[in-house]
Order: C-alpha cells, then structure tokens, then sequence
C-alpha cells in the first residue's frame, strides 16, 4: 500500500476554531481510501457514504478534496441509497465498480497459507466458491480468490478452481492496453505451462502487475515480466462498461 502523507491541507473555507476537525482533506499522491480511513479513524464504507462522487473506491485522483464523515457531509440520494442498496449493486447501476470486487478483493491483501497441518479457514472460504470445495489452503488458490472475490459483488464466476476457466468468462477485452482496474487477467508461464489469475492493477514496460490469491502464497499485487508470462486472456463481466 502506499504511504500516507501525514501532512493535509487545511480544509476548505474558513475555520471557526483551531480544535475543529476539519470538514474535509485534500488527496494527495499515494493516498489510498482504507490509508484516509485509518488516519481519520472512520471507514472505507463511510467515506463512500460521505462522498458519493467516488465511483470507484481504487481509483481517487491527487488534488481533489474528500469530505470526512459526520463532518457537515450528506450521504448519497436517490432511489438506490433510500432502497438500502448495497455498494455493489449501487456500482453496478452506476457503471461503475463502486465498492465491487475491486475493493472486496483488496480488503483480503495479506491473507496467507498457514505452513503445516493447520489450514487458513479463508482461503478454505475460497474454495468453497467452487465445485472443487477443496478443504486446503495448499491446493492451488488464485481462481478460488478470484471467483470469491467476484461473487461478494454480486457476479456470478466460473465455479472453477482452474484458473484457464477465466480464459472463457465474460466479455473478452482486447489486450493489456484496453484493460481496466479490476479486469480479469489470464497469463501463463512459458518454461512451465501453468496458468495464473488475477485481478488487473497496471501494465507497461512488459510487466503486469495484479492483485490476485497465491501470489507468493498470500493475496497481495505482483509484478510479471512479460518475457517470463503469457497474456492469456483478459475479461470483464458480462456487459460491464
């Protein structure tokens, strides 16, 4: 995760006293929503509430304000927000991947196997999202994280623990270079043949970074060098902008 700068800019307009917390914070370079939320000591969840012009909870732009919760901000209108929407289907009805699989999948960083005869009761919940239910964090993860992922934002996947299932599910995207945050992202090593899956972060200078499950046997971003790896396959769901 990025740095979080611990000096803010003070908020907009006047302030009626030097102990009042301010209203709002400017975002600046690195900043992540879970970093803003911990240094303000509120939520990722609260901050969308409090900013419903945030469309896409892994994606906030430098120099823009961000107003903190219960701090003179409203929460979204209309008829999603009074319906009790979740973010999920809120995103969706937005076009967006507003509090989606993007966010879900990155709440998981740092979930790991546990070495031994002892099992990571999560990733065994991976699993589950399967029609192979294994009950391992051994067995090979990263499509179990994926359909996990996907199907706590209301997606359906592909029910597979193989990732080359990813290959044929939803749109097919055509290469990195029209590839998005979060889109689904097949590579294969070439010297091996094994298939890998996860969620796109960034590409360029022939590497492609993802977020994905066993990735060095946890969830977190890694980079692959393009000499080494194979663009599989990239995806979106179905009729998702």
């Amino acid at each position: 995760m990025s740095a979080i700068s611990s000096t803010r800019s003070s908020p907009a307009g006047p302030s009626t006293s030097a102990d009042t917390p301010p209203s709002s914070v400017r975002i600046d370079r690195g900043d992540t929503l879970s970093g803003l939320a911990r240094e303000h000591g509120t939520t990722v969840q609260a901050l969308l509430d409090a900013n419903p012009q945030i469309r896409n909870p892994d994606l906030i732009i430098a120099g823009e304000r961000l107003n903190l919760p219960g701090r003179g901000t409203t929460r979204p209108q209309g008829p999603a927000a009074e319906s009790g929407a979740t973010l999920a289907q809120l995103g969706r009805q937005l076009g967006s991947d507003a509090g989606g699989w993007m966010a879900i999948a990155r709440g998981e960083t740092g979930q790991r196997e546990i070495a031994g005869s002892r099992h990571n009761a999560r990733i065994v919940e991976y699993h589950q999202t399967t029609s192979l239910r294994s009950r391992s964090d051994e067995t090979p993860w990263c499509a179990s994280f994926v359909n996990w992922s996907l199907e706590k934002a209301g997606h359906r996947g592909t029910d597979s623990a193989a990732a080359i299932s990813w290959a044929s599910w939803g749109d097919r995207v055509n290469g990195l270079g029209n590839a998005h945050n979060g889109d689904v992202v097949v590579i294969r090593n070439k010297a091996s043949g094994q298939n890998h899956v996860g969620f796109f972060v960034s590409g360029g200078d022939g590497r492609v970074t993802l977020l994905g499950g066993n990735q060095s046997n946890q969830v977190k971003e890694s980079s692959f060098g393009l000499g080494t790896y194979d663009i599989v396959a990239v995806r979106r769901p179905p009729a998702h902008p």
